[in-house]
């Protein structure tokens, strides 16, 4: 278990909302699969749609290109700065005690 700064609690409980709206629109279409982030009728989300997308959103906003994996790096950043102790940063991150990926 481990703990989630409350913006994020916010978002993905939203998430969630919208999902359901996705499943009862779907449904039998539908696929169950416990995923968190999935299509509109319930399957995991292609790694290279995300990608794409990553790549999409950094140039309508105007941003010079990255890597998907700096984001996670951004992610951990902001979150320190958020005031999330280090610990738990590490913890969310899947980064052992000391070590950094």
């Amino acid at each position: 278990m481990i703990g989630l700064p409350d913006e994020l609690v916010s978002l993905l409980r939203k998430h969630q909302a919208e999902q359901d709206k996705d499943r009862k629109a779907a449904r039998q279409l539908w696929q169950e699969g416990g995923w968190v982030f999935t299509t509109a009728t319930g399957q995991p989300v292609s790694p290279y749609t995300d990608y794409h997308e990553w790549k999409a959103l950094l140039k309508s906003a105007g941003l010079r290109d990255g890597r998907l994996h700096d984001a996670r790096h951004t992610a951990a950043t902001v979150l320190l700065i958020l005031g999330v102790p280090e610990r738990t940063v590490m913890a969310i991150m899947g980064w052992p005690r000391g070590t950094s990926t």
